[in-house]
């Protein structure tokens, strides 16, 4: 996952995240997490597999983060097309590019 970030000095900052390190959450307004980072938005695609399932969460503005969890994990969550999810992950999961 990639974003790009507009500095005061008109030069850009990359935010690179591995997909491996984001958690997917469903209805979590109300947990305590230590995590820091979370970005909610709707999820546009899931690719099913019969272990893992990679999720993308359309987070606004055109960004989109991609997790990937287990099967299981998503059909737990009741995950769908659509439905309302956030991306979790910690700052040290984050690498930060300048061009």
């Amino acid at each position: 996952m990639s974003l790009r970030i507009s500095c005061f000095s008109m030069r850009y900052v990359l935010t690179y995240i591995t997909n491996h390190s984001v958690v997917v959450g469903a209805e979590i307004d109300a947990a305590k997490l230590s995590a820091r980072n979370i970005l909610s938005g709707s999820v546009t695609k899931i690719i099913e597999g019969p272990v893992n399932t990679e999720v993308d969460i359309e987070i606004g503005t055109g960004n989109t983060i991609s997790a990937v969890i287990t099967h299981g994990s998503s059909v737990k969550m009741g995950l769908t097309v659509g439905s309302k999810a956030s991306a979790i992950f910690k700052a040290s999961s984050v690498i930060l590019g300048v061009n």
